[in-house]
C-alpha cells in the first residue's frame, strides 16, 4: 500500500530538507557529495519501509515539528493522527488514541533548539536526478572508493556489524519448544540476579511466541524475580511495545 500524502503536499508540510549549514565537497545536478558525511539531511517517506515501532513513530513525528516552526500543537495533532491511522500506509500497526496524544504531547515539549538526532549520509542525490538504482549505487561507490576514508556510519568491516546482547544461544537442533525455550532463559537469567532491558524485551517477545499476554507478572514469573524489578527497568519504550505486541494477539 502507498502512503497517503495528500495533506502533506496540500498543506506545503516540509517532510524532506536538505542540508543547510554544511557544503558538500562536489556538487552536481545529480548529487550531492559530503566527504566528511552530514546530519542535516531529512528525507521521510523516501522508501516504502513502513513505521514499526513506537520508537519509529515518536522519530518521524520529531522531525516533522522541527521541520515545520509554522505548526500549532492542533495542527500537528491532524498530522499524528494520518500517520497514525494505518490504511494510510504509514505504520505496520495501529495505535490507541491516548497512547497517540501522549507521544504527540511528548515530542510538542521537547527543545528543538538541537535538531532531532539523524544518521550520517555522504552523498544525497537530488530530487528528480532521473538515476535508477543500479546507477545511484555505483555513485555512492565511487565516490566513497575515491574518499578513501571511513567514517562513522559508513560500512567498516574491520569491526563487527552492531549486534543486541543475547546471553542465551540455543543451538541449532536443540530439539526445546518455545516454552521449554522460554523456562531455561528465565531459570538462566534468573540466577545471574541482574535484570536488563535487553532480557525484558527478548522475553516479551518470547512470551508473545508462544501466545500469551505480557504482564509484568508473567515477566517476573520466567526472569524469576521480583515483580518491583521488572517495574523498576520497564522503561517507557518497553511499556508501549508490550501494549503493541497484546494488541497484536
Amino acid at each position: 500500500m502507498s502512503r497517503n500524502l495528500t495533506y502533506f503536499n496540500n498543506n506545503r508540510i516540509v517532510y524532506k530538507r536538505d542540508p543547510i549549514t554544511d557544503k558538500p565537497t562536489h556538487e552536481t545536478d545529480k548529487y550531492m557529495f559530503f566527504e566528511q558525511g552530514t546530519h542535516e539531511c531529512y528525507s521521510l517517506f523516501a522508501s516504502k519501509a513502513k513505521i514499526t515501532t513506537f520508537k519509529s513513530l515518536k522519530w518521524h513525528l520529531l522531525v516533522l515539528w522541527y521541520l515545520n516552526p509554522q505548526l500549532d500543537q492542533d495542527q500537528f495533532m491532524v498530522i499524528a493522527d494520518i500517520i497514525a491511522h494505518k490504511p494510510n500506509g504509514f505504520t505496520s500497526f495501529a495505535i490507541h488514541a491516548d497512547l497517540l496524544r501522549k507521544i504527540v504531547y511528548e515530542v510538542s515539549m521537547l527543545d528543538l533548539d538541537e535538531p532531532p538526532l539523524n544518521k550520517l549520509r555522504k552523498v544525497i542525490f537530488k530530487y528528480g536526478s532521473g538515476l535508477s538504482k543500479e546507477e545511484k549505487l555505483a555513485v555512492v561507490g565511487e565516490l566513497i572508493g575515491r574518499s578513501k576514508r571511513i567514517h562513522k556510519g559508513m560500512l567498516d568491516l574491520d569491526e563487527p556489524p552492531l549486534n543486541k546482547l543475547r546471553k542465551v544461544i540455543f543451538k541449532y537442533g536443540s530439539g526445546l519448544s518455545k516454552e521449554e525455550k522460554l523456562a531455561v532463559v528465565g531459570e538462566l537469567i534468573g540466577r545471574s540476579k541482574r535484570i536488563h532491558k535487553d532480557d525484558i524485551y527478548q522475553c516479551m517477545l518470547d512470551i508473545h511466541d508462544v501466545g500469551k499476554k505480557i504482564t509484568i507478572t508473567q515477566i517476573a514469573l520466567y526472569l524469576e524475580c521480583a515483580t518491583r524489578t521488572i517495574h523498576r527497568n520497564m522503561c517507557e519504550e518497553l511499556k508501549r511495545e508490550k501494549e503493541l505486541l497484546n494488541k497484536q494477539l
